[in-house]
């Protein structure tokens, strides 16, 4: 095998990998019963619950948890949704909740239909990144948090995007795609201050930027639109994003793509190989003197 033919073959089966990664959010739920915590000791509690770690450092989802809530008393942890969901019933009030947390990382989940799908009080230097937060009625809620980066999320179709306030401030919240929600964003509390794109120049996508600034324009082709998203007088996103940042199922669709693409291409090479090492056989036959084929 060709060292070419090596690297499509790898190419081909990452990518396979990545779209099941990317399936596995549809498998079926599980009922764990009740609220689950992450105990500052590093244990589940309970042990029942769909959640595994093997360093008491990163806590990976098992499967769908339904009906149930996650308290995250362990710091400096990752808690890791591995494209699974957490879905409530409206009547439960928060998805995954810190209280006085640090260096927490949320990551890759579905959080769906609670009150707060995600609720952070008193806490600071957290990441909230690459989840799916949609049909709550608050998506994300930081009360009395700080120093917290919020980015990647697809925040979609909640009463309320993020709701900050009680002195929550200088957090960083950009690459987030905020799509229909009845309000975007929501700051009761006047005078808290965060920032709204990456200090690169990229700030978030808003699904009703263009109704709000029907006469802005894009500047220079570069995807960011001229005109500020102005949330209130301390808080506006500079760098609003003209295309949306890719959801899961438009890279998925390209994974899906590539990956069938990759595998005809494999197999044409290969055949045009097995047809190439035909040919040199019938070739050294031939030269050697040796019958091609037999006498009728």
């Amino acid at each position: 095998m060709t060292i070419e033919l090596k690297k499509i073959v790898l190419l081909a089966l990452v990518l396979v990998l990545l779209s099941t990664a990317a399936f596995i959010r549809f498998i079926g739920p599980v009922e764990a019963g009740g609220t689950i915590y992450i105990r500052a000791d590093g244990s589940v509690d309970p042990d029942t619950a769909p959640i595994s770690t093997v360093d008491n450092i990163t806590y990976t989802f098992l499967g769908n948890i339904i009906y149930d809530e996650i308290v995250v008393e362990k710091n400096n942890t990752v808690v890791d949704g591995a494209g699974y969901s957490i879905q409530g019933a409206w009547d439960l009030h928060r998805g995954i909740s810190l209280h006085g947390g640090s260096n927490v990382t949320i990551k890759n989940i579905e959080i769906r239909e609670f009150e707060y799908g995600i609720h952070l009080q008193h806490s600071s230097n957290n990441t909230i990144s690459g989840n799916n937060i949609t049909e709550n009625a608050w998506g994300i809620n930081l009360v009395y948090s700080s120093d917290n980066t919020i980015n990647g999320n697809n925040i979609t179709n909640n009463d309320t995007g993020i709701l900050v306030h009680l002195s929550s401030f200088d957090n960083t919240i950009y690459h987030n795609n905020f799509i229909g929600n009845t309000q975007q964003v929501q700051i009761p509390t006047s005078g808290q201050a965060n920032f709204w794109d990456d200090g690169a120049g990229k700030g978030n996508y808003w699904s009703d930027y263009e109704e709000r600034y029907p006469n802005a324009t894009e500047i220079d082709g570069s995807g960011i639109w001229g005109t500020p998203y102005v949330i209130d007088e301390n808080n506006q996103d500079n760098y609003p994003i003209v295309p949306e940042f890719p959801t899961w199922t438009s890279i998925l669709f390209i994974l899906i793509v590539l990956t069938v693409a990759i595998a005809i291409y494999t197999r044409a090479i290969h055949r045009g190989r097995l047809q190439e090492m035909a040919e040199e056989r019938g070739e050294r036959q031939f030269s050697s003197g040796a019958p091609t084929s037999r006498a009728a």
